[in-house]
């Protein structure tokens, strides 16, 4: 991984639901990024695949990426059930600059 230019500062914040298929493509796409983030929080939204156990192990791994799980609805919400689970990861944000 190159060296993070300390001037460039972000954080990205993922809600994913059921994304077992397209998981891994998504962060190794991040990983490979010449600037990643100082954080992304993955906010797993209740998945019934293996999204969660996939992003617990990218978590394991870099310590710039933290998985949230949030407990299944039952159901796929788009439009406000998304933007719950965004908060909720927003709200976990450590980063303070």
């Amino acid at each position: 991984m190159q060296e993070m230019d300390p001037t460039i500062r972000y954080v990205v914040v993922t809600p994913v639901r059921d994304e077992e298929k397209y998981i891994e493509q998504t962060v190794k796409s991040m990983i490979s990024q010449t600037i990643v983030p100082v954080e992304w929080i993955i906010v797993d939204d209740g998945s019934k695949d293996r999204t969660g156990s996939i992003i617990d192990g990218y978590a394991r791994e870099f310590d710039w990426i933290r998985a949230v799980h949030r407990g299944d609805r039952g159901f796929r919400q788009a439009g406000g059930g998304v933007m719950d689970a965004f908060y909720e990861g927003y709200g976990k944000i450590r980063t303070s600059e």
